[in-house]
């Protein structure tokens, strides 16, 4: 008599749920970097990201959120040139 269930069958993920994550995660990264509230949970936030690096989608993610963040920071520096320009 086994008392374990075990399966075979890995959990997948739902249609769509990379690109639904992205978006929701890219609106998160905007509204921090632009100091705006976040409408989206934190702990949300963290398990979507973790259910993708579970997934073996970390790779990816990690390359569209240092995307991202690089465009941000791009803005960040030109905006700061220019009012520094502006102020002499």
């Amino acid at each position: 008599m086994n008392l374990f269930l075990t399966s075979e069958a890995k959990p997948t993920l739902p249609t769509n749920f990379e690109e639904n994550t992205w978006d929701t995660l890219k609106s998160a990264i905007g509204a921090i970097f632009l100091k705006q509230p976040n409408p989206c949970d934190l702990e949300k936030l963290y398990q979507a990201v973790n259910d993708l690096c579970l997934h073996k989608i970390g790779g990816s993610l990690y390359q569209r959120i240092e995307k991202e963040c690089e465009a941000y920071i791009i803005y960040l520096q030109l905006y700061n040139l220019w009012w520094a320009r502006a102020r002499t």
